[in-house]
């Protein structure tokens, strides 16, 4: 997602801020129209790269919360015998 947002919606918001600075502001200085530009585009990257993981540490939470075990091995040394004949039965 980060770098989809990169080499998209981050780059064309750079350039919009450049020409906004050159058209409505007269900056002319290219030095100033790059600091501008690359100052919006790491901002952009770093909020766009805080709202990505922190979505994804929700969505992460959210999916732990559903879990009921964290393993599906058969309890005991042998299994019971409802579970060997319903596996019995789908091995048929």
């Amino acid at each position: 997602l980060l770098q989809t947002w990169a080499s998209g919606p981050a780059a064309w918001i750079a350039l919009a801020a450049v020409l906004i600075s050159v058209n409505i502001f007269g900056v002319e200085d290219r030095i100033q129209l790059a600091e501008t530009g690359l100052g919006v585009y790491v901002v952009n990257l770093g909020l766009a790269a805080v709202a990505i993981f922190g979505f994804l540490d929700q969505r992460k939470e959210k999916l732990q919360a559903l879990r009921t075990s964290k393993s599906v091995a058969l309890r005991g040394s042998t299994p019971a015998q409802g579970e060997v004949a319903c596996y019995e039965r789908l091995l048929e």
